[in-house]
C-alpha cells in the first residue's frame, strides 16, 4: 500500500502529501442527510476531487503533486476503498475492475 487518501466534508488528506480543509465552495451549504457524489482521480501526479449533489455540480478541487509526492503517486493505477460504513456506497465505472474481495455486502459486514 502506497498510502491512504481520506476525504470528507471537513478535510482532504493524502499520506505525506496533502492535508487541508475541504474548500467550502467544493461542498457548499446543504443538509447533512443530502447525498453527495464524490469523484476522485490521480492522473499524472494531479489529484482531482469534485463533489456533486442533486441539481448542482461543483468545480473540481485540483492539487498538483510535486517532488517526492508526485514521484510516489504519479503512476497509481488502482484505488482500494476500505473501512466504509454500510450507508456509504460507490459505483464502478467502465474503466474500473472490482477486486477479488468485492461484493455487495462488504464480505458480510453489511446487509445485502
Amino acid at each position: 500500500m502506497l498510502g491512504t487518501f481520506q476525504w470528507n466534508r471537513r478535510g482532504i488528506y493524502l499520506t505525506g502529501c496533502v492535508g487541508c480543509r475541504t474548500p467550502r465552495k467544493l461542498v457548499g451549504r446543504h443538509p447533512p442527510e443530502e447525498p453527495l457524489t464524490w469523484t476522485l482521480s490521480i492522473i499524472e501526479g494531479v489529484l482531482q476531487l469534485s463533489v456533486n449533489r442533486p441539481g448542482k455540480v461543483s468545480r473540481p478541487y485540483t492539487h498538483k503533486l510535486r517532488g517526492q509526492c508526485k514521484k510516489h503517486y504519479q503512476d497509481v493505477a488502482f484505488f482500494s476503498f476500505q473501512k466504509m460504513p454500510c450507508h456509504h456506497s460507490f459505483t464502478l465505472i467502465d474503466t474500473m475492475v472490482p477486486g477479488s474481495m468485492f461484493d455487495n455486502t462488504c464480505r458480510g459486514a453489511c446487509p445485502a
